[in-house]
């Protein structure tokens, strides 16, 4: 249960464009006519991305899944560079 909430958070870290780079997977928001609609929730199932995205977010789903660790670190990662260096 964990680990499939974790890989959900990892989905949104990647819908967000936080994480960047050739191992990760990119993510492009459908056109919509409707602007408003985009602040809600549900852009989450109005993105598509190439066959090649969807295998990697599969990988990194499984390694969230198998090593709850890894996001957690990830998430960390963001809060130190957040915070103000004293």
């Amino acid at each position: 249960m964990v680990g499939g909430i974790l890989a959900l958070l990892l989905f949104m870290i990647f819908v967000s464009g936080l994480l960047k780079g050739d191992l990760f997977p990119v993510f492009v928001p459908d056109i919509d006519p409707n602007p408003a609609f985009k602040e809600n929730f549900f852009i989450l199932f109005e993105i598509h991305g190439g066959p090649t995205d969807y295998a990697k977010l599969i990988f990194w789903s499984f390694v969230a899944g198998f090593s709850e660790r890894f996001v957690i670190d990830v998430i960390s990662q963001f809060q130190r560079t957040a915070e103000p260096e004293a």
